[in-house]
Order: C-alpha cells, then sequence, then structure tokens
C-alpha cells in the first residue's frame, strides 16, 4: 500500500465525490429524457390508433 498525505487524500476524495455527484445528475437528466420520450411515444401511439379509422364498407369491395 502507498502512503498517500492527507491533503492528497483529501483532494483525490473530493474529486471522486464531485464526479459521483455529476454522475448522479446525469442518471437523473437521462431518465427524465426517457419518461419525456416515453410519454411521446404514447401520445404517438393514441394518435396513431385513432387515424387509422376502420374503412366504410363500400371501399372494400372490387370496383368492375
Amino acid at each position: 500500500m502507498v502512503w498517500i498525505s492527507g491533503g492528497v487524500a483529501r483532494g483525490r476524495a473530493r474529486r471522486e465525490a464531485h464526479r459521483a455527484e455529476g454522475a448522479e445528475k446525469e442518471v437523473l437528466r437521462l431518465k427524465t429524457d426517457v419518461e419525456m420520450l416515453e410519454e411521446k411515444l404514447r401520445a404517438a401511439d393514441a394518435k396513431a390508433k385513432s387515424a387509422s379509422l376502420p374503412v366504410p364498407a363500400s371501399d372494400t369491395q372490387a370496383s368492375g
């Protein structure tokens, strides 16, 4: 094991804590993005289902 002076260890711990905090913020941001995209997907699915109306029987018969 290598001896690390107190100041160096505190600095390293502070940097690691800062990185961890940044990573947590990034995770929250990504979760928010995923939730927003899922909501948009649900809205698009609902819109697509409402747009696909049943075809009237007269349009389904072959002309001729």
